[in-house]
């Protein structure tokens, strides 16, 4: 797309000289990255932004009436398609949080319902997909500490100009018109948020061209925090920018390219489908007017033997050229998108997963890039949670304590999963018993003690089987083996006479 190609990442803004009265808002090296937010933001809804007017153009030359013959956002849907399957992939099966103290397991659960957490972790994923970057901000709410996922297109950081692209402060700003459409009255706020606190500013600003008018009120809001309260999170970092990537961009030529195939074999194949009757010239009666020659259906015409019958003339498009590129730009859609099969689904036979880990196998490629961001995710959300947990709740974490887990969201295999767990906690054990059930089998810290318990008492109520089996079997054999034996007391270690264990040391 044309903005894509000007978003110059490497331009940050360094410095608060664009939030002050006289400045139009956006900021002018801003406004490349908020229209390729707008287009993305269209394309995830499937919509058609005005970029695409030159593929449009492209068709109109070829087909004329395009926008009667062919919906443009039947070939766009690939964008929303994409990002919805990469949120299923890292968060659409919640992960496993866990910590290391005891109860923690219940706390953590209770955090994660009171903020909604796996519903927000699913926009946050989203958001990374469709724009590259993902912010979050916590504020309090009574008196716990929660939060929200911010719109990237109303977040704006300052950037240190050391080299180390620190985002020393991160700046959230939005309009509001406190007026109607006949007589607007816009205002604009901004968010200045630093560690601790952040500082509100309202300003008065131009319906035209949004200049920033004046200052209308300023006040410092302690948020009470050791960190700031606004989180950026993106899939990877580059030396650079702050700035991430979107799945669309990569995408975005050949999509575009495809929708254009698309469209003209679609016109070509509607109108040469329906089929042309020729036959002898007697078939045509003269108007006797216009004197043209005109076809009336329905009547029964008699040939002579030199005549051709009438018949239908089919059309041959010969479109295997068409269809052979359109082959070719959907594998590169899969490729460019690093989605694969995961895209469409299994849209061929070969795709006949016996076990899990074949599946897997099949989908190394989709599920590399889910990793890249779950393990981005990974750091940010222990620190979440470790400020959610500091109020209202009987225990707080530190993020070295919470531990995360992230699922894959594709289909188990039980089999796979009960052989893993045996492999774990087996003869070679590298795992307690409690974490392998965890892990493997999916299942909650009191359902696993819950199992351990059950396991225990089978394997005792087995023990006593056998042996009441062996006393059966065998009366004498009651007595057998080692340790005391029946009617004895411990402390005679075998002797029909000694009443106490006497150490020979202590007699004297």
């Amino acid at each position: 797309m044309p903005s894509n190609d000007s978003f110059d990442k490497s331009i940050m803004l360094h410095d608060l000289s664009w939030l002050e009265v006289g400045q139009c808002f956006p900021p002018y090296n801003e406004r490349a990255r908020l229209d390729t937010y707008r287009i993305n933001r269209m394309l995830f809804r499937t919509d058609v932004p005005e970029e695409y007017n030159t593929y449009i153009s492209r068709i109109t030359r070829v087909i004329g009436n395009f926008d009667n013959l062919i919906s443009f956002p039947i070939v766009l849907g690939y964008p929303k398609l994409m990002t919805l399957k990469m949120a299923d992939l890292v968060c659409g099966e919640y992960p496993n949080i866990t910590a290391k103290t005891e109860g923690s397991s219940d706390i953590l659960d209770t955090i994660r319902d009171d903020n909604d957490f796996d519903a927000k972790m699913y926009s946050t994923v989203i958001d990374i997909s469709r724009y590259g970057d993902a912010i979050w901000r916590l504020y309090k709410s009574g008196e716990k500490y929660t939060f929200t996922v911010w719109d990237p297109s109303q977040w704006f950081p300052v950037v240190s100009q050391d080299g180390t692209n620190t985002e020393i402060k991160h700046v959230l700003c939005w309009t509001e018109n406190r007026g109607d459409e006949l007589n607007p009255d816009w205002y604009l706020t901004a968010q200045i948020h630093e560690v601790g606190y952040y500082i509100e500013k309202v300003f008065k600003s131009s319906s035209v061209d949004r200049q920033i008018l004046a200052l209308v009120s300023e006040r410092k809001v302690p948020t009470g925090l050791t960190v700031n309260a606004v989180m950026h999170i993106r899939a990877f970092k580059t030396t650079d920018t702050v700035y991430g990537d979107d799945d669309y961009m990569n995408i975005d030529s050949t999509i575009s390219e495809l929708a254009t195939r698309v469209a003209q074999v679609s016109t070509i194949l509607d109108k040469h489908a329906d089929p042309i009757l020729t036959g002898p010239i007697s078939l045509l009666k003269a108007d006797p007017v216009t004197k043209e020659l005109t076809f009336k259906p329905g009547r029964y015409f008699a040939t002579m033997p030199e005549d051709k019958d009438p018949k239908y003339l089919t059309w041959d498009g010969q479109l295997e050229a068409s269809f052979k590129q359109m082959e070719f730009l959907v594998d590169q859609l899969y490729i460019l998108s690093e989605m694969g099969s995961a895209l469409a689904g299994a849209r061929d036979s070969t795709f006949q997963a016996v076990s899990g880990a074949a599946m897997r196998a099949k989908m190394v490629t989709p599920l590399a890039k889910a990793r890249r961001i779950s393990n981005s995710l990974t750091i940010h959300v222990k620190r979440l949670l470790s400020i959610l947990s500091s109020k209202g709740y009987p225990q707080a974490f530190k993020p070295n304590d919470i531990s995360v887990v992230w699922s894959d969201g594709l289909p188990n295999d039980p089999r796979e999963l009960l052989e893993l767990a045996k492999l774990a906690c087996g003869e070679n054990t590298i795992m307690p018993i409690k974490e392998a059930i965890m892990r493997y089998l999916d299942i909650t810290d009191k359902e696993a003690d819950q199992w351990i318990k059950d396991i225990d008492k089978r394997a005792e109520e087995m023990i006593e089987r056998e042996q009441a089996n062996l006393d059966a079997n065998d009366p004498e054999q009651k007595n057998a083996g080692p340790g005391p034996k029946k009617g004895q007391v411990a402390s005679t270690k075998g002797s029909k006479t000694a009443i106490t264990n006497v150490n020979p040391a202590k007699q004297n």
